[in-house]
């Protein structure tokens, strides 16, 4: 006959990831996925970033693309690992203008120019414009520029706040 044995068993908890909502941000910006779990700890726990797909982010630090990532921590001394944590991520393009060739506008004696015309499919119920001279002083009226002269023009997004890099604009 054999003797009872005792056996001690130790139930870990697993770790919780929790994160927060991380704001959309606009092209070039990149996003940290790190930055979105609240208490961070990368000395107790290893971390694991995956895509909506199941790829691995190489660079949670740094991610480009907007996604539905996750998140796994995995306890270093019990080895226990968390559920998963989503991260959505928003990425918003930025805006591009394309201009009517090359943003020379030709004028005949009027003295100003309509800057608008430069710039094909201008919408303004999708983009807000601001035009400035050489000076990089606002231009009052767009659409009666003095001519000639030199003049940006920057398109941000009317619903995602995210600008262009500037265009010329030659009268």
């Amino acid at each position: 006959t054999s003797l009872p044995a005792t056996i001690n068993a130790t139930v870990n908890s697993r770790p919780v990831v929790q994160v927060t909502t991380l704001a959309p941000v606009c092209a070039p910006a990149t996003v940290s996925l790190v930055a979105a779990i609240t208490n961070y700890d990368a000395a107790t726990y290893d971390y694991l970033f995956t895509t909506a797909a199941g790829v691995t982010v190489t660079n949670p630090a740094a991610v480009t693309v907007s996604d539905g990532y996750k998140a796994f921590a995995t306890s270093k001394g019990t080895l226990c690992r968390s559920d998963v944590a989503s991260i959505p991520v928003t990425i918003n393009a930025q805006p591009v203008i394309a201009l009517n060739n090359n943003g020379n506008i030709q004028v005949c004696g009027t003295g100003t120019a309509n800057l608008t015309t430069a710039i094909a499919g201008y919408n303004t119920a999708t983009y807000t414009y601001t035009f400035t001279n050489a000076q990089n002083q606002p231009v009052a009226n767009a659409m009666a520029a003095p001519a000639p002269g030199v003049y940006s023009v920057t398109a941000t997004g009317n619903a995602t706040q995210c600008t262009s890099l500037p265009a010329t604009i030659t009268v």
